[in-house]
């Protein structure tokens, strides 16, 4: 990351803005449910640009809203969550809570001026001057030419805009998981958008050869799988020679052929913007935990009759003489067999505990019976069974091995 310099830097937004009266965001049920939004909620979001119009940076998602003239990029705003009979939730803007102390004096009948956090107030007269903010070295956002998804979010250079949050530290805060992915993933979802975008006969066949099929599942099929949905990015021979099942360049190219047919706003324009926000994230993940001596890897695999299953894969780095545990998780909610959870420890390479929660009774009952058998396959392939857990209800959010540098709600520093 290339620092900027108070000295480089273009001048800061102003502070100050216009308190009047703003279209209220509305979002709709299905991502007011996977950001957690409930009736009461103060929650913040940050005013990013979005070609003609603007955007709010709410919980790693973006919401598109129309254009106010009293908004500066780069804001955090807070509002106030209004649940909607139909699911769907409305942002309503609260006053900012940073004021200054001399403008209700100055004048009693005007509205005080309201002042971003971090940034100093303008002192009016006979007011003793304010102390000097500290001097704070500007988080440096992606070129926002290379913010278009086919330049690819952890490859594209960084541009000296000062005060606006770069899409690399929107997806260090989004939440773990894929779930717009898996929405694309769904049977029947991605072939309506591909007959939508009006997709040519390649994109075609490289959706139908992406998929695996439950009934000819393979440990070499998965293999393959897990290596393309990781992304070409993995490797400097993979970036010159793209995978053709890699899931990121499929969805770049249909994305292209959207915007071709679509306007840019479209609903089916957004899903794929945020499935590849997905993939970004994942992969940005993966990178720090590298860094740190970990491994964290997560990856969504399509499948032609079944809902898609997220695999993740995690080792914490091992410290000292402290053991090494490789942890691999799996998460599906099929008609079959409901809402699944399956994680498997592997302790020295041969030792496994196994741990699966499920909301159906009947699919614990059909586990425990097959434990046996399950147990003599592991056995099979050299691996011993330490230890097996059928569990009613879903799994809990227990701490991950492995930590990521940023979850919702923490501050980090991006000085350099």
């Amino acid at each position: 990351m290339i620092a900027v310099t108070e000295s480089t830097a273009p001048p800061r937004p102003s502070p100050l803005f216009v308190q009047g009266q703003a279209s209220v965001p509305l979002v709709e049920a299905l991502t007011a449910r996977v950001l957690d939004l409930k009736d009461g909620q103060t929650v913040q979001a940050t005013v990013q640009s979005q070609g003609e119009q603007m955007a709010l940076m709410l919980r790693g998602r973006q919401i598109g809203v129309p254009r106010n003239a009293g908004w500066e990029v780069g804001q955090r705003l807070n509002f106030q969550v209004q649940s909607q009979a139909d699911g769907s939730v409305l942002l309503q803007l609260l006053p900012a809570p940073f004021r200054t102390s001399a403008s209700p004096l100055a004048n009693p009948g005007a509205p005080a001026p309201t002042v971003l956090a971090g940034q100093a107030s303008t002192p009016t007269a006979g007011a003793a001057p304010a102390a000097a903010a500290p001097a704070v070295t500007a988080l440096v956002p992606l070129d926002a030419a290379s913010q278009a998804y086919g330049a690819g979010g952890l490859w594209a250079p960084f541009a000296g805009f000062s005060g606006t949050f770069s899409r690399l530290g929107s997806l260090l805060y989004r939440k773990p998981g894929q779930p717009d992915v898996r929405a694309l993933f769904t049977p029947g979802s991605l072939d309506a958008l591909l007959a939508k975008a009006d997709a040519k006969p390649e994109i075609q066949a490289q959706w139908q050869a992406m998929r695996l099929s439950t009934e000819r599942i393979s440990p070499e099929a998965i293999r393959m799988a897990v290596l393309a949905a990781m992304g070409s990015e993995t490797s400097l021979s993979r970036v010159r020679n793209p995978s053709p099942l890699d899931p990121k360049q499929m969805l770049q190219q249909i994305l292209k052929s959207l915007t071709e047919v679509s306007e840019e706003d479209s609903a089916e324009v957004q899903q794929v913007k945020r499935a590849l926000g997905d993939l970004d994230a994942a992969q940005l993940s993966a990178v720090q935990a590298q860094g740190n001596a970990a491994l964290a890897m997560a990856v969504v695999l399509p499948f032609v009759n079944h809902e898609p299953v997220e695999l993740v894969f995690e080792r914490p780095a091992r410290e000292g003489d402290q053991e090494s545990v490789f942890t691999v998780s799996a998460h599906s909610n099929s008609q079959d067999y409901g809402e699944l959870w399956l994680k498997a420890d592997l302790h020295a390479n041969e030792q496994v505990d196994l741990s699966m929660w499920a909301v159906r009774a009947s699919v614990l009952e059909l586990a425990r019976t097959g434990a046996d058998q399950l147990r003599q396959n592991l056995q099979d392939a050299g691996l011993s069974m330490r230890s097996f857990q059928a569990i009613a209800g879903p799994r809990p959010n227990d701490p991950s091995p492995v930590k990521p540098l940023a979850r919702p709600g923490e501050v980090l520093d991006f000085r350099v």
